[in-house]
């Protein structure tokens, strides 16, 4: 049995549906790969694609493509040995508030702003503890602490230092 070598290899990774390593039989582009691979998923950020290639067995480099449509993937042409990375959306995610700690149930929770912004600015540590099924197991008001005003022997709800 006559087992013919391997053609032209070209990996994708991140996030794809089937992220693995191709082999071409003719010339492909950025298009196609996305094809052979099932698709790009909700999460993948199309504006940052980046192709590893390597240049003439001498060294790597990366290119960048800023393809938020997906036009011009069908104009970059793949060579044998190109890693194809699709990263993912930022990983800021907006209108979110993380609870951690002793609470029962930690975890990122929906912030939704106050009815009325000019009366009621900003929000006290109290507005996200209360309302839902995740109050702190053993809290007592001013015992709270936000990222922003984290310092030591700053106690938010009463704006005083500590005098331990």
């Amino acid at each position: 049995m006559f087992v013919p070598p391997v053609g032209s290899l070209v990996g994708i990774a991140g996030n794809v549906k089937r992220p693995a390593v191709y082999e071409l039989k003719e010339k492909c582009d950025l298009s196609r790969i996305f094809e052979l691979a099932g698709g790009i998923i909700p999460s993948a950020y199309t504006q940052q694609i980046q192709v590893e290639r390597i240049k003439r067995n001498e060294r790597e480099i990366a290119i960048d493509i800023n393809d938020k449509n997906l036009i011009k993937s069908k104009d970059f042409m793949l060579q044998d040995g190109d890693l194809v990375k699709v990263f993912a959306i930022v990983e800021k995610i907006e209108n979110v508030v993380t609870l951690s700690g002793n609470v029962k149930r930690p975890g990122k929770y929906e912030y939704k702003p106050k009815s009325n912004p000019k009366k009621d600015k900003g929000f006290k540590e109290f507005d996200f503890t209360k309302g839902f099924d995740g109050e702190f197991k053993d809290f007592e008001e001013g015992e709270t602490k936000t990222k922003s005003r984290r310092r030591q022997g700053y106690t938010p709800r009463r704006g005083r230092r500590n005098t331990q």
